[in-house]
This record gives structure tokens, sequence and C-alpha cells, in this order.
């Protein structure tokens, strides 16, 4: 053999030696790194029902191949090679699920904190809306079946864990607005059963002082009930509120009827209701005359005079701007 075909001979060796190291250096190490992260999956899985039930059903066949027979050394090398490729894929494919893992864990952790806002919400919401209530309480139990139900895979979790996550958010924002607004609109009422009340204590006789104190106090338990209520949500009784509210009023508004006359009914009634239409902007005399003359059918001196008497029995104040 010539010298030219010993060393092309010796080099193809060589080359073939250099490969065969090269792949199964790498096989063993993604045996090694395989190994690991199989352990880690189990390790994280085992922690959850939910998890390790779906990791025993997606990875069953997840076994580490049998390196290649050493029959040829050639065909070793391929079959190294190949095997190496494999393995690449399950270390990709537990690597994925180990990711999944640590987003359902999150996502988890998110629903268990919405989960409880929402239950103290939906308490709180019973009497005030029951439509949205039983929505919230149909959203609580789907919440609680999650571990309950079957998957097919991480990615299938993940994917109703994210959808449970987001419902309960929503649900949530849904509820807490709810009930602040319902607050606020009875707050709104109690302002303006405050305001009737005050003009009915102007006109009041001594023996209806009495009676007006009493209502000034319960608005005044009602007023601060509705604040605590704003900072500390608990369950309240709107229906039950509103009937007091309007028996309070109603009460004002029958003294205001017997301390007034017919006529100064009707313009008290007319320039309030201009006055609010304006937004209680500051209007021309002539003009608040004219509106309520026309509503009432009564000459504009007539309005006049009763606007001065309700002036000076407090009900109304009139100020004057007087330009030249």
């Amino acid at each position: 053999m010539s010298q030219e075909a010993v060393a092309l001979t010796t080099k193809k060796k060589n080359d073939l030696l250099y490969y065969l190291s090269k792949t199964s250096s790498s096989a063993a190490e993604k045996i090694e790194r395989l190994e690991a992260l199989y352990k880690s999956l189990k390790e994280r899985a085992s922690r959850n029902p939910l998890l390790e039930r779906i990791l025993n059903k997606s990875f069953t066949l997840l076994n580490i191949p049998e390196p290649p027979a050493l029959q040829e050394v050639e065909r070793t090398a391929r079959s190294l090679e190949e095997y190496s490729t494999r393995l690449h894929t399950l270390i990709t494919t537990i690597e994925d699920a180990l990711r999944k893992i640590d987003r359902i864990e999150s996502s988890m952790n998110e629903i268990e904190k919405n989960r409880h806002e929402l239950e103290k919400w939906t308490d709180v919401i019973q009497n005030l809306n029951p439509s949205l209530y039983s929505d919230a309480v149909r959203l609580l139990r789907k919440a609680e079946k999650i571990q309950q139900e079957d998957y097919n895979d991480f990615n299938d979790l993940y994917k109703r864990v994210e959808e449970i996550k987001q419902q309960l958010y929503q649900m949530y924002v849904k509820t807490k607005t709810e009930y602040n607004k319902t607050v606020s609109i009875l707050q709104g009422e109690v302002a303006t059963t405050q305001e009737v009340l005050a003009k009915a204590e102007v006109v009041a006789s001594l023996q209806d002082k009495a009676k007006i104190e009493q209502s000034k106090a319960r608005l005044k338990q009602i007023e601060e009930y509705l604040s605590k209520a704003k900072q500390d949500p608990q369950p309240i009784d709107p229906n039950a509120i509103y009937k007091e509210l309007a028996k309070i009023k109603n009460e004002a508004q029958s003294l205001l009827n017997t301390a007034l006359s017919e006529l100064e009914i009707k313009v008290y009634e007319e320039t309030l209701r201009y006055t609010n239409i304006l937004s209680r902007k500051p209007i021309p005399l002539t003009e608040l005359l004219e509106y309520v003359s026309r509503k009432t059918n009564m000459p504009t001196q007539e309005v006049l005079r009763t606007l001065y008497s309700l002036a000076t029995k407090g009900l109304l104040s009139v100020k004057v701007l007087v330009q030249g």
C-alpha cells in the first residue's frame, strides 16, 4: 500500500473516531440532561394531583431509548446521530412542559387570589343584583372544578386556567362596580332627603320640630352607615334604605305642603325645576318670572310676590345682580 493510501486511510479512521467521540459525548450529555429534566418534571407535577394526572397521561411513552447496537462503525455513527436527535427532541418536549407548568402554577395562584376576592364581593351584592350574583356563583363553582376536569395535555390545561382566571377578574370588577354604584346612588338620595328636610325645618311649627330632629338623627345614621359601607364593603339592603328615605322625605314634604299655600307650592316647585335644568347657574330675574308665570298660569307680579314670600321663609335664596 502506498504512503498516500495509508495516510488517507488513517485520516478517515481519525475523522470517524472523532465523529464517534463527538456524537457519543453529545448523546451522553443529552441523556444526563434528559434524566435531570424528567426528574424535575415528575417532582413538579407530583405537587398537584391534576398536574401528575396529566403527566401520567401525556408522557406515557416518554422513555429514554436504548442506544444503537455497535455493529458497524459507520452505521453506528449515523445511528448515534439519529439517537442524539431523538434525545434533543425529548429534551425540547420536557423543557416545554416545564415552562407550561410554571405558567399554569402562576395562573392557578392568580385564580385562587381572584376567587377569594370575588367571593367577598359576591356576598355583598346578593341583595343588590340577583342576576349578577347568580352569574358570580356559577363562575366560582366552575373555578372549583378545574382540578376535577379532564385535560389532554398541559397546553389544554393552560388554556382553561387562563380562561377562568380572566373571567374571575372580569366578574370581580363587575361586582365591585355594581356595589359602589349602588352605595353612591343611596348617598345621593340621602343628600336629596336632607335638602327637603332642611326646607321643612324652616317652616315647621314647634310641635313638628321634635319630629324633624328625629328624622335628622336617622338620616345621620344612614349617612354614616353608607360611608362605612363604601370603605368596608358589606351586605346591604338598598330597598329597606330607599323605603326609609322615602318615608322621611314624604313626611318633610307633607310639612312643607301644610306650611305653604297652593300658589307657593307651585312657584316653589317650578322655580326649583327651572334652576335644576340650568344647573343652578345665575339667571335673569325676568327670565325666571316669565318661565314660572307660564308654567303656573300666574301673573308675573304674583310670581314675584310669591318668590319674596318663599325667600322670607328661608325656602329659596333669591340673589339679584343689578347691572346698568
